[in-house]
């Protein structure tokens, strides 16, 4: 998008190259090829002033249609039968405890009534596959993370199935499934600045643990189901906590994961993973503190 700048200079050069214009305001004939607007009107003429409100009311005007055409793209986006944002949408769609009707106009099935406490899917990922989508959700626990729908009480699970069954496209095969998220286990040795964090990793000042803060938030911020957790960005993210003078790997196998599809710990010996469950979560963290004395 133009700037105000750069649609006030457009109008200046139409301005100046007008025949008329230079019939009235240069009738010696002194301005040359290379003359331009601010060669002849001071920032503080009238000329300058009209040109600048008009190109603030232009910039506005292009303002609000590039946002308009932003939210109709992302909405047709949305609408567009069969991406995998349409999918995901639907996902999130569902409300627990309510029926559908068939709405004839569109031939497809609704909600009467949008009710937003009773849409319990707050994490969908989709994914496909040689045969067909596979839908990964997740419900939000009490401080908005990422949570298995239950196995236990089917409620949940079986209100879902029976709702995805009756708005899905006619034809397309799909499985979807709900697992907790990747529990990891973190093994690391960190040099300390002791004068502003004690022996056990606590901010003297607030009895913070800034290393276990900045390994949640990293996990935490990692975007769900496409998102990757990286080796370095885990280094990086613990050595810009508070008193954090140097970080060391305690051995090859300092990064460890468990899934619901592998239980067992195994160590972590590429420099990226994708969450089997959608998300990570921190389970384990043992970290020696040397202080740099």
């Amino acid at each position: 998008m133009r700037t105000v700048t750069e649609i006030k200079a457009e109008m200046t050069t139409a301005f100046m190259a007008d025949a008329d214009v230079k019939a009235k305001y240069d009738p010696t004939s002194t301005w040359t090829g290379t003359t331009i607007f601010s060669d002849v009107f001071a920032a503080s003429s009238i000329e300058s002033i009209l040109f600048y409100i008009m190109a603030i009311c232009a910039y506005g005007i292009e303002f609000l249609f590039g946002k308009h055409l932003i939210e109709v793209a992302a909405l047709e986006t949305k609408m567009r039968v069969g991406t995998k944002e349409w999918w995901r949408q639907l996902c999130l769609k569902f409300q627990l405890g309510d029926s559908l009707v068939f709405n004839s106009a569109t031939n497809t099935y609704e909600y009467t009534t949008v009710d937003e406490t009773h849409k319990i899917i707050k994490y969908v990922d989709i994914r496909e596959t040689t045969s067909g989508l596979v839908m990964l959700i997740n419900e939000a626990d009490g401080d908005g993370k990422p949570v298995q729908m239950s196995t236990t009480d089917l409620t949940n699970r079986n209100a879902f199935e029976a709702y995805i069954r009756k708005v899905k496209v006619a034809g397309i095969p799909l499985i979807w499934n709900s697992y907790n998220a990747d529990k990891v286990t973190i093994l690391l040795k960190v040099i300390y600045d002791p004068l502003i964090v004690n022996a056990s990793g606590e901010l003297i000042s607030t009895g913070v643990k800034t290393v276990d803060l900045a390994i949640e938030n990293y996990l935490k911020n990692i975007p769900y189901g496409s998102g990757t957790m990286n080796k370095t960005q885990i280094i990086d993210a613990i050595q810009s906590a508070e008193g954090v003078i140097d970080v060391y790997p305690e051995g090859s196998n300092w990064l460890q994961v468990s899934t619901d599809y592998t239980p067992a710990y195994t160590a972590v010996l590429t420099q990226n993973i994708n969450a089997y469950g959608g998300s990570f979560a921190l389970d384990v963290l043992t970290i020696t503190y040397a202080s740099n004395v």
